[in-house]
């Protein structure tokens, strides 16, 4: 779903341009407060990768491709209430950093905080709860005052602009791209693989933080 929210799609966007350069970083972050087990799984710090943290996944590899390794790190206060550091490399060679926790807030899912950066070459952009993103070209905007910035581009739209909620934050791109693919009328993903994908690298996660060990992908 994140993928498909305005917000993430000008991203790819601009990641896309030449005067962005090679994406060369990706950092994610998302925090809230405690998560319970679900679904039968066997911990909730397990069921958080799974269930929750899927789609932060997902958008790493929508920005950064697939991941070549990952490496991680585990901080437990109670059983409900925890955090993942991760380090990523990516098979395109850029590298990565995914912030995952429970530890934030007191109630669990009012409030959620997230935050994406990406990193080109002297360009990067980050966007904030997926409502706002805050690019930094290569070029200023204005040689007026050529010893100051930061020149940079923002879009942080109005209540009004974005009444449209399930459009703004992926929701109805998400549905629309299911059904169009299933009467095949687009292509592309994301698929069931991209899914697979996503899952695949939360247990890296789980594995790379119980065994301390780096885990190739």
């Amino acid at each position: 779903m994140m993928r498909f929210a305005w917000v993430y799609r000008m991203a790819k966007d601009i990641i896309g341009r030449e005067e962005f350069g090679p994406l060369n970083m990706v950092t994610c972050h998302f925090g809230q407060g405690p998560y319970p087990q679900l679904w039968g799984i066997d911990s909730a710090r397990r069921s958080m990768l799974i269930g929750q943290l899927c789609h932060t996944f997902d958008l790493t590899r929508f920005f950064g491709g697939d991941v070549a390794s990952v490496s991680a790190i585990y901080h437990e206060v109670t059983e409900n209430q925890f955090a993942h550091l991760v380090n990523l490399r990516f098979k395109s060679g850029a590298v990565g950093q995914l912030d995952l926790n429970g530890l934030e807030t007191r109630i669990a899912f009012r409030n959620i905080r997230t935050w994406v950066k990406l990193v080109g070459f002297e360009s990067h952009l980050i966007c904030e709860e997926m409502q706002r993103l805050h690019w930094q070209p290569r070029g200023d905007w204005s040689e007026l005052i050529p010893n100051t910035g930061r020149y940079t581009y923002t879009y942080d739209p109005s209540f009004l602009s974005i009444n449209n909620s399930p459009a703004n934050f992926g929701y109805l791109g998400e549905v629309e791209h299911f059904a169009l693919h299933c009467i095949g009328e687009r292509e592309g993903g994301p698929d069931l693989w991209d899914s697979y994908e996503s899952l695949r690298l939360g247990e890296a996660v789980y594995e790379s933080s119980e065994t301390g060990q780096t885990v190739e992908l």
